[in-house]
């Protein structure tokens, strides 16, 4: 979808703005320039073709609208980035000189345009580049942890919360599997109220979740966990949502030869 940058000369109304607040499904010339690439220019709207018979022509006759011209802004390499749109309150056809300027506007928005997107995508990459070394630096302190550490428990809290902070997300877990009960038992978690742990702290193939993925023998995502049939109807939805969970993933921990061990979670407040 394409937005695009309206200049007026005179004052606009919110009714006009959020009807051509997208180009998609109204008759609109930015819809047109879209399609063809090109700049078009409609000298009166009341003898437009794209407007006649349509909600549009009603639109911009009460906003005071009789001509338009669309000017499509690319990129160096010919991508439309956006259109830039100007209008009067008469019928106009804009001369020679007029356009040429309409294009050189045209051209410096886009080269800021794109100048603006490279500096986000280098920041972002930046900030996956901080993301990566904070993760490698919390998976070296846990392997030094478990050197260190004779007792498994506080490996497996220092996990948790190293996948935490990797994934965004606001609570986590791990379960073990019982080879006895063959049900996944919690032996770290972190951000959970105890009567969550409480309900939580046998679960079988199927349950929730980490029970499906424990099923499958593989990773489960739910995005709301009020719109997944694996919570819908039971009582392990209302205990998420009293809880403030919104959103989980449960993905199996395998050894190297394959077997199951147990499983690791990550909850969010939000859905994802």
């Amino acid at each position: 979808m394409i937005r695009y940058i309206l200049l007026r000369i005179m004052v606009t109304n919110s009714l006009f703005l959020d009807y051509f607040t997208s180009a998609d499904n109204v008759a609109s010339v930015c819809g047109k320039v879209m399609q063809r690439g090109e700049r078009i220019v409609i000298e009166d709207i009341e003898t437009s073709s794209i407007f006649a018979g349509t909600p549009s022509l009603t639109v911009m006759r009460e906003d005071g609208v009789r001509a338009i011209q669309s000017t499509p802004m690319l990129s160096r390499t010919g991508k439309l980035l956006g259109i830039l749109t100007t209008q009067w309150n008469f019928p106009y056809s804009p001369n020679e000189h007029d356009l040429w300027r309409l294009d050189l506007l045209a051209r410096q928005a886009a080269d800021m345009i794109e100048q603006a997107r490279s500096e986000e995508a280098l920041n972002n990459s930046k900030q996956r580049l901080i993301a990566d070394l904070n993760a490698m630096t919390r998976l070296h302190k846990i392997g030094t942890l478990f050197v260190r550490e004779s007792n498994l428990e506080p490996v497996l809290v220092e996990i948790v919360d190293a996948a935490i902070a990797i994934s965004d997300a606001d609570f986590g877990n791990i379960q073990l599997l019982d080879p006895e009960s063959s049900e996944l038992k919690i032996v770290a978690s972190r951000g959970f109220p105890k009567w969550w742990l409480d309900f939580w702290n046998s679960v079988s193939e199927g349950n929730g979740t980490c029970g499906t993925a424990l099923g499958c023998n593989e990773r489960v995502i739910v995005e709301d966990i009020e719109q997944s049939p694996i919570f819908v109807g039971t009582p392990a939805l209302e205990i998420q949502l009293k809880a403030g969970i919104r959103a989980v993933q449960s993905t199996p921990i395998v050894s190297r030869s394959g077997r199951l061990l147990g499983m690791f979670s990550t909850h969010y407040k939000k859905t994802t």
